[in-house]
């Protein structure tokens, strides 16, 4: 059950970074922006779409280092072995411990083995603490950006293509 638990965890980390995905995607979506339609919900271009036709520029929000880190961890959920994989074992080596075994004070070491299964719940070890902590960190994402569209409600948009209102 302890493979159960954290593959269910880890795939909770990887559908979070998805559902913010798409719900960025989803305004690009909106009809009014018919003539500006991205063809999938994909982060770089909704980045520069928001860019582009809000103003906006996500990736210097305080959330995004966290949001990129998200992705790269939803990637390896995915795929394993693969360059998510390498860019979270820069960031975070910690995941690649299992803290079962750390618990029981059979230190685990960490892996520097090919990621292999991570949607079985091995090698890959997101925790609850750290999945509330990424939970926390969308929702203060998405405030962020709540936040501008506040402050820019007398702009006029959507923005036509370079910025301009």
């Amino acid at each position: 059950m302890c493979g159960l638990r954290q593959a269910t965890i880890n795939l909770l980390t990887a559908g979070l970074f998805h559902l913010v995905e798409q719900l960025l995607a989803k305004l690009c979506y909106d009809c009014v922006f018919r003539d500006f339609r991205l063809k999938e919900a994909k982060i770089d271009p909704i980045v520069d779409w928001y860019r582009q036709h809000f103003d906006l520029d996500l990736e210097k929000l305080p959330q995004w280092s966290t949001i990129k880190e998200l992705r790269f961890l939803a990637n390896a959920v995915k795929h394993a072995e693969g360059s998510g994989a390498r860019q979270i074992r820069e960031l975070r080596p910690e995941v690649f411990r299992n803290p079962l075994l750390d618990k029981l004070g059979m230190t685990s070491s960490l892996s520097d083995d090919p990621l292999r299964l991570p949607l079985a719940g091995d090698d890959l070890f997101v925790t609850e603490p750290m999945f509330s902590e990424y939970a926390t960190t969308v929702l203060d994402f998405v405030r962020a950006i709540i936040a501008h569209f506040e402050q820019n409600a007398r702009r006029g948009y959507p923005c036509a293509p370079g910025g301009a209102p």
